[in-house]
């Protein structure tokens, strides 16, 4: 069966946690194959049978869920633009109303009319900018699927209603006002937010860089008359006209005109290479003089430069084995946390004699607000989307994220020679004469060329045609029956005293080297150093290498290969490089350090900061944590991670 694949554009996930709600919810929809939700890119990737469902029924799982889409929306405005401008018109609002409310519970707390105005307020914050939170609070509680978002709005419930009871009942309690409490938690939380949103798209910016490469619109001829469409509607064999300094719109030949074609976001040469009638020219190159009249050949869906932003996409809705970790772990741990905040709320009641439901309610809170799933659920696709896009513009292509996580293991790389270390097109580069004194040398030349004609090596025309190119011969000699061939070493030719040798260096039989493999004897090479515990990067460019393609722990190929082996290859070296290949292992294993960084901080958090919040140590400070501080941490904690991800972007990868 043949699925279909659509990537939808989501708002509002923050944390591991909203991963999976959105995936648990999409999964219960009739026809859907596999669902990939992304945190940094904020999409989700699925692939479904068109026959059992479509588009709209994700979008309505996706507002199910309690999530949005922009394209449940028919605003024209850019929906990222107008997500942004809401966030930080909340965002004031939220710190306006919140400031007052601190001055008065820090410094005014007995001021009757300033805790009324306090409790009108919080009200205020938490029922307009704060209301996406315990919307989303409610949809994960609705499909038992809690999150971060869970957390926060029953911490700041408990401080409201507690405050509200002792506001308004002073019988019941004589305690301290809170609504400070779920203002300023709710004032950190979405300053960690806005600004975690920043860094995020930082991270992807490098795929949006090569979206920008294409451009939008192209000048079709049709009928003799210029029009200007839309990239999409432009047709197989339709004309299109590119004038000086436009970007080439579409994968077509010349049919009129020549011109330098910068090509570098293609191929990565920095030299315009001049290009005139019959001439290939791809899409994002760049017309540096005159004009031309392109025959379109390819859809423009199908382009090279479209066939890089789908590979980097796919590559980037795709999990690493460390994500799915990490996504398991999420899974169970908000959960975990709410038995933990139960756990601390009933042991102060237990063992705290004075003022315990007080300091019972602060541990509890405390612990909702600190516990940061959303570090976790992002630890690795925001180090995994700046990877792979840094890659991408560099010229190199990773299929997905678990290729790239595998290339950081690399131990031994197995070359293809013909047609990746080599052009396939043999040449005589250069000869060198031993003892450097033999002045005698041309006069040779005409013996050294019959013995090569004599012999039947594949090599041996080559060889002629560079000694007789360097030393145009003045006769031909007959030596045929004089020249002795040694199979796989060359010819020996003896006249008189004379023995005159030609054939290949000793070096050329070292052990690495294997020539005139078959497919299946390519396989059994990589199985030997397999077996040996080498983690294999097979790199190849044919129809012949498809089988240790397919078997090497890591495939690789150049981006000029056959179809065969780009489809069979986990990366993909689009400028047609070997110097790239040493590089994609040094980001990988750059990026793996990284993650590994990422996740240790977000455990190590985790493990130290949750019993703090539970008061761990009031018995050394006699004092709990400030629920405020606690929100301020887990703010901060979301942002380390990401901000760690970013160094990736700073790595250089110049050769």
């Amino acid at each position: 069966m043949v699925y279909q694949f659509i990537t939808i554009p989501v708002q509002g996930m923050t944390c591991a946690s909203c991963v999976a709600t959105i995936e648990k919810q999409i999964k219960k929809i009739d026809g859907v194959n596999e669902v990939s939700a992304n945190l940094a890119l904020e999409n989700v990737s699925i692939s479904y049978d068109s026959d059992k469902t479509s588009p709209p029924e994700f979008i309505e799982g996706i507002l199910k869920a309690g999530y949005k889409t922009p394209l449940a929306s028919s605003n024209n405005k850019t929906s990222s633009v107008l997500f942004e401008e809401v966030n930080k018109r909340n965002l004031l609002q939220v710190w306006i109303g919140a400031i007052p409310i601190v001055i008065f519970g820090m410094f005014f707390h007995d001021f009757r009319p300033g805790q009324y105005l306090s409790f009108i307020l919080a009200i205020f914050l938490m029922a307009f900018p704060g209301r996406y939170i315990f919307k989303k609070a409610w949809h994960q509680l609705k499909i038992l699927t809690p999150a971060m978002e869970s957390l926060v709005a029953l911490s700041t419930l408990t401080a409201l209603i507690f405050s509200v009871f002792t506001l308004f009942i002073p019988a019941m309690h004589n305690g301290h006002l809170w609504f400070e409490t779920p203002a300023m938690i709710i004032a950190f939380i979405m300053t960690g937010k806005y600004l975690e949103e920043k860094a995020k798209r930082q991270s992807a910016a490098s795929l949006q860089k090569l979206k920008d490469i294409q451009p939008t619109k192209a000048k079709v001829i049709r009928n003799g008359k210029e029009i200007e469409l839309d990239v999409s509607d432009v047709q197989l064999n339709d004309r299109v006209l590119v004038r000086a300094y436009e970007v080439i719109p579409v994968d077509g030949k010349i049919l009129i005109g020549s011109s330098h074609i910068n090509e570098s976001s293609i191929t990565g040469e920095p030299m315009p290479r001049f290009k005139t009638k019959g001439d290939d020219v791809y899409a994002g190159s760049i017309c540096q003089e005159g004009a031309l009249t392109l025959l379109v050949n390819k859809e423009p869906s199908e382009t090279v430069l479209s066939s890089i932003i789908s590979a980097v996409t796919h590559a980037l809705s795709s999990k690493a084995p460390a994500q799915r970790l990490a996504d398991r772990i999420a899974g169970v741990f908000v959960p975990i946390v709410l038995v933990i905040s139960l756990i601390s709320f009933a042991a102060w009641m237990i063992f705290q004699k004075d003022g315990q439901f007080t300091m019972a309610l602060t541990a509890m809170v405390n612990v909702l607000i600190i516990a940061c799933p959303c570090a976790l659920g992002l630890a690795t696709p925001t180090a995994l989307v700046a990877a792979i896009g840094k890659a991408a513009l560099n010229g190199i292509l990773f299929r997905d994220g678990e290729t790239l996580e595998k290339t950081a293991t690399t131990s031994l790389v197995a070359f293809d020679k013909t047609g990746t270390l080599t052009l396939g097109k043999p040449e005589v580069k250069d000869h060198y004469v031993i003892p450097e004194n033999l002045a005698e040398l041309p006069q040779w030349i005409p013996v050294f060329c019959a013995m090569e004609k004599a012999s039947h090596h594949p090599l041996a025309e080559y060889v002629v045609n560079y000694l007789q190119q360097l030393f145009p011969p003045n006769e031909q000699l007959a030596i045929d029956h004089q020249v002795e061939i040694i199979p796989g070493k060359g010819v020996i030719y003896r006249n008189l005293d004379q023995v005159f040798r030609l054939g290949s260096l000793q070096w050329l039989q070292k052990t690495t080297v294997f020539a005139e493999c078959l497919p299946a004897d390519k396989r059994k090479i990589l199985e030997d150093y397999s077996s040996k515990g080498q983690t294999v990067l097979m790199i190849g460019d044919g129809i012949n290498d498809a089988e240790a393609l397919a078997y090497a722990h890591i495939s690789a190929t150049l981006g000029n290969s056959t179809s065969l082996a780009l489809d069979l290859s986990g990366i993909t070296l689009t400028h047609g490089k070997l110097l790239h290949l040493p590089l994609s292992i040094h980001l990988a294993r750059f990026t793996r350090k990284i993650i590994h960084q990422n996740l240790v901080w977000t455990f190590v958090y985790n493990v130290l900061c949750i019993p703090i919040a539970a008061g761990v140590l009031f018995p050394f400070t006699g004092q709990l944590l400030n629920p405020m501080i606690a929100a301020a941490a887990m703010s901060i904690s979301s942002i380390m991670v990401v901000s760690n991800s970013l160094r990736i972007k700073k790595l250089n990868l110049q050769i």
